[in-house]
């Protein structure tokens, strides 16, 4: 009688247990059935970002974050050249002169650092923020610098302001060209003095046939020649 009882518990048992297994398996299934028409109703979805958004929450995908853009720094000189011609409009009762603007440092160690600025006259029916030429004498070497409002592509221009051209190179954003230091420069400069204008001839478009107004040229280099004795 007892042998008897235990088959029949045995027996019940083993009916639970696979009643257990059988909801699991169809709990498992219905939840299966369930993803595929949620993810059939995310490929339905015809714009990329939204169906992608749906794709992840049905998922659980973590989300990224995307990079975050560099910020771009601003090169010395091109700052430099900027607040030097922000002072143009302030000039000669507002109205915008001509001709270079002088400006000057002086460091703890007392020397002296010179940069002259001019903005190019503007092109017929263009309204590009003007390009600014820079000449200067900073630790003692001449320098001459083009300053670009904003990023160029290509690293390096050919230039000429009136001399034979050379080859200029632009810094690393782009945002300054430059000629070589010291005797580069001289040998530009120089005939710049004699000059009531500066006309500007490059392989780039940004560049060419640029004019500068220079009436105060002598005055200008002659303070450069002195300071970076040349």
């Amino acid at each position: 009688m007892v042998k008897r009882t235990l088959t029949i518990a045995s027996f019940l048992l083993s009916c639970l247990g696979s009643l257990a297994f059988s909801g699991y398996a169809l709990a498992q299934e219905v939840t299966e059935t369930s993803l595929l028409e949620r993810a059939q109703t995310c490929r339905a979805i015809s714009a990329k970002v939204d169906r992608l958004a749906c794709f992840d929450g049905l998922f659980g995908t973590p989300i990224t974050q995307a990079p975050t853009t560099k910020a771009l720094v601003r090169p010395e000189p091109w700052q430099r050249a900027v607040k030097s011609e922000a002072r143009r409009s302030d000039m000669r009762n507002g109205d915008e002169p001509y001709g270079w603007i002088r400006n000057e440092t002086t460091d703890g160690n007392g020397d002296k650092a010179l940069w002259f600025t001019l903005n190019a006259m503007p092109r017929v029916d263009s309204e590009q923020a003007p390009v600014v030429l820079m000449a200067s004498c900073i630790k003692k070497i001449s320098r001459l610098e083009i300053i670009f409002p904003d990023q160029q592509e290509g690293a390096r221009a050919d230039v000429s302001l009136g001399s034979e051209r050379q080859r200029w190179t632009f810094d690393e954003q782009g945002m300054v060209l430059r000629s070589g230091r010291g005797l580069a420069a001289i040998s530009i400069l120089k005939p710049l003095a004699r000059q009531k204008q500066i006309h500007v001839r490059s392989n780039s478009e940004r560049i060419d046939g640029l004019v500068f107004e220079t009436p105060n040229s002598k005055d200008t280099l002659s303070e450069l020649r002195e300071l970076c004795r040349w």
